[in-house]
């Protein structure tokens, strides 16, 4: 497992607890301390002298795109597993995983992931019972294309197919986006994924994390990322997904601008910013990749490009609002 971290004191002991909790045994955990000027550095020495199975990697602060690449050069396990600081895994999450893997030979084991950390989720353990079903690879893809698993996490990944020795030193700083372009290059050399839809990954959400709020620069780094997605959607026969794909990161983009702590003219001159950017691509007008949102979506990317701050406002606000109710009815 890999786990990268950067002033992640408050999470991190509850992050580790899980990953050394592990019904399963034959693993290595791989922790990278980017930088952190917190009590991290402190905090990985004490679970390292507590357990063999932990190795500890401290650098200066490059950003979790190299971190995780650093992780991945210090890994020696035949699958990887990347864990975030600030989450945390079920405690048989890597038994669940191995299971399906001697059972399939799966490439890729894609399991669930739960929004929201607790106790009693951590410690859920139903070995035996929950079964892996297979998941084409051609669908996979195209799941990754649209953004609906462009996440590192949640996934039991072969090392083998990871393209360990290619230099991402040219996207160093890369924040947003930066899953994606790693699992671009995996899925094009995976031959079998499987799938498991039980929660086994946790995740918090943090509003404190580098992609949190809204700066110009992750609108760099989607488009630095949009050729790369378009490259592998005409190489998998699957443009439209790609186009649709890169729909969605507009929209990600758009609801963390218009959910963060902005003024009006900023947010203005972000949203400006963010309609030339689309326009940019050239295909906005395609009507089968915007057929393939979600409604309230296809709206969004049609006020981003008409520059409308406050219908681009209401859609974002109306949406979560709508989603915090769907929670509390569960």
């Amino acid at each position: 497992m890999i786990v990268p971290v950067y002033n992640g004191e408050a999470y991190l002991s509850e992050c580790l607890d899980s990953v050394v909790s592990q019904a399963f045994q034959d693993y290595e955990i791989v922790v990278v301390d980017d930088g952190s000027t917190d009590n991290t550095a402190s905090i990985c020495r004490l679970y390292s002298s507590r357990d063999a199975r932990i190795r500890v990697v401290s650098q200066s602060n490059q950003g979790l795109l190299i971190a995780r690449r650093i992780g991945l050069l210090e890994s020696k396990g035949d699958y990887v597993l990347f864990v975030d600081s600030d989450d945390c895994i079920r405690v048989d999450t890597l038994q669940v995983c191995s299971d399906a893997i001697d059972e399939h030979g799966f490439d890729i084991v894609v399991f669930g992931m739960i929004r929201g950390v607790s106790r009693s989720c951590i410690g859920g353990i139903a070995l035996g019972q929950i079964k892996a079903s297979a998941c084409g690879i051609d669908r996979f893809r195209c799941g990754v294309l649209r953004g609906k698993t462009n996440s590192l996490c949640g996934k039991a990944i072969r090392r083998s197919i990871i393209d360990i020795s290619v230099s991402y030193e040219d996207y160093r700083g890369m924040m947003h986006g930066e899953d994606l372009l790693q699992l671009l290059p995996i899925a094009d050399c995976a031959k079998k994924c499987g799938y498991i839809a039980e929660g086994l990954y946790l995740y918090r959400v943090n509003d404190q994390s580098s992609t949190a709020c809204y700066k110009d620069s992750q609108l760099d780094d989607l488009e630095t990322l949009f050729p790369r997605l378009i490259e592998y959607g005409q190489k998998w026969g699957h443009l439209i997904d790609a186009q649709v794909g890169i729909f969605v990161q507009y929209v990600t983009l758009a609801k963390i601008l218009y959910l963060s702590k902005n003024n009006r003219k900023k947010r203005a001159d972000s949203l400006g910013k963010m309609s030339e950017s689309l326009v940019n691509q050239r295909f906005n007008g395609n009507t089968e990749a915007l057929s393939a949102l979600r409604i309230d979506n296809r709206l969004l990317i049609g006020a981003i490009l008409r520059k409308r701050d406050s219908l681009c406002f209401v859609i974002v606000r109306v949406v979560k609002w709508v989603k915090q109710i769907r929670r509390l009815r569960r």
